[in-house]
């Protein structure tokens, strides 16, 4: 019973243990997956904000350039204004990261150019100065730049705009130390060549590194699969972390961010963390089991106790049985159904032991009687073999079941003969009389339940004598016993002998 409960809790156990780690380790994963996303959505909204802010320098710096009029109608305030630039582009350019100031005149042509020349578009300039607000875009001829046209107002009129160009590799290094994790872009690129994409990487922080991860990601996904998620790799026993997200998100086309996390560590904190609820189940499953077993050895241990002594039981050694299963007065854990079941098994012996010696005195009392019912059946018997009368049983179809030696004697054959055969085989068909009201008294047709007759008996030596028969119906008290009828015979030939003579007398 204890391993049987134990094999049936340790399954219940097992189970329970299992639904509770596997949802633990969905959980884990959950924690893990959800953890992630806010990370990414952090660095994008941080990668996001640096964009923007870099764009707001560059406008301010605009906006503080277009205070200067180059397009002064009196040349020496032109010149002037033009030495100036000249004199202190060079110390803007370094304190503000520039790469190239350019002036456009209000067709959009190039008017005066400061710094590295970069290509330029006009069409850009003509849309600034069509819609008289600042405009903002990225282009990489071959790295990446930031380009802010500003409009310049003179006498509420549009007088021309500037063109102001950073790297945005400031943006790049910036995230980088913001978030100690990778970003690149994605930029066009019409030679394609091996991958899927039309882009190309510009500007990935740690090249050696993350090139093999664009290769990576460039062969085996498509672009829209990492702008909706991002895409978890294995490539040379690290693990990274890939997504693409738009520089404008409203323009939601290329440029776009590539994003490259290196979770190698987290990743390995994450597993050793699934191991740590696997084992941590497993422990508890095997403690819980060893507790169990403990628990029912030390609860069955009286049962076990019972289950042995109860054998005494049926040897009636009632006072070992008492003895083995004695309770113990377990204060600490109180009363309880184990000590019920010693309760009622001592009860049990108590009433075994005393109708055992009930039964003892009425066994004593049944072979008196039985002794007295045997002397008076042998009497019975006695008297019935030595009657001197014919005394027969017979069931209700004739078929003889007992008779005595006295008509054993008239019949003048012997009992195993007798017995067995049909009582009217032994009367002659001549007596009638007595064959139908026998055959009344079997139907129940008689009343009273039994007649007497004067007939004959035919022995087996043909020898007819003369019989006066009794026949009684017996009777059963119960409805299962059949009734049998008993016959009682006294030859009354020599009587029938004399009462002739006498008659014959009479008559001479």
């Amino acid at each position: 019973m204890r391993w049987k409960l134990a094999i049936l809790f340790g399954s219940v156990f097992l189970i329970l243990h299992s639904v509770f780690s596997y949802f633990s380790y969905l959980e884990a994963i959950d924690n893990f997956e959800i953890g992630r996303k806010k990370i990414q959505n952090n660095h994008i909204d941080i990668a996001t904000a640096l964009t923007e802010d870099s764009f707001l320098v560059l406008e301010q710096f605009g906006e503080l350039l277009s205070l200067i009029d180059l397009l002064s109608s009196h040349d020496k305030s032109r010149n002037q204004a033009i030495s100036v630039l000249d004199e202190t582009l060079s110390k803007w350019q370094f304190s503000w990261d520039m790469e190239n100031v350019t002036f456009f005149d209000k067709q959009a042509q190039p008017v005066k150019s400061w710094g590295s020349q970069l290509v330029a578009v006009n069409s850009a300039v003509k849309q600034v100065l069509s819609n008289e607000a600042p405009a903002h875009q990225i282009f990489c001829p071959h790295t990446c730049f930031q380009q802010t046209i500003t409009p310049v107002m003179r006498d509420s009129e549009i007088t021309g705009a500037f063109s102001v160009i950073r790297s945005f590799a400031d943006v790049i290094i910036k995230y980088k130390r913001a978030t100690h994790s990778d970003i690149g872009l994605l930029i066009m690129d019409e030679a394609t060549g091996e991958y899927q994409w039309p882009y190309k990487l510009s500007g990935m922080t740690l090249p050696e590194k993350n090139i093999p991860v664009f290769d990576y990601v460039s062969r085996h996904f498509k672009l829209d699969e990492l702008l909706e998620h991002s895409k978890t790799i294995k490539l040379d026993n690290a693990v990274f972390e890939v997504r693409v997200f738009p520089v404008h998100q409203e323009a939601a086309g290329p440029p776009f961010f590539l994003f490259v996390d290196d979770i190698t560590a987290d990743f390995k904190g994450f597993k050793d963390d699934l191991k740590q609820v696997w084992f941590q189940g497993a422990v508890s499953f095997l403690v819980s089991l060893i507790s169990l077993v403990v628990v029912l050895h030390l609860m069955l241990r009286r049962v076990t106790k019972l289950s042995q002594a109860l054998p005494l039981l049926s040897q009636n050694q009632y006072e070992e049985f008492k003895q083995q299963i004695a309770i113990k007065n377990f204060s600490n854990l109180g009363y309880d159904e184990l000590d019920k079941l010693n309760d009622t098994a001592l009860t049990l012996s108590d009433q075994l032991e005393s109708l055992e010696l009930e039964v003892r005195r009425n066994t004593l009392k049944l072979l008196e009687k039985s002794q007295a019912l045997g002397k008076e059946r042998d009497f019975i018997r006695q008297l019935v073999e030595a009657a001197p009368i014919i005394i027969i049983t017979q069931k209700l179809n004739g078929i003889i079941l007992t008779i005595n030696q006295a008509g054993v004697d008239e019949f003048e054959s012997d009992s195993r003969s007798i017995i067995g055969k049909v009582f009217d085989a032994f009367l002659p068909e001549s007596d009638k009389e007595h064959l139908n009201k026998l055959n009344q008294l079997r139907a129940g047709n008689l009343g009273s339940g039994r007649f007497q007759v004067d007939g004959f008996l035919l022995t087996e030596s043909d020898k007819l004598l003369n019989v006066s028969w009794l026949h009684t119906l017996l009777k059963s008290n119960d409805e299962n016993n059949e009734m049998v009828i008993l016959t009682l015979g006294v030859d009354i030939s020599a009587r029938k002998i004399a009462e002739e003579k006498e008659s014959l007398h009479t008559h001479l």
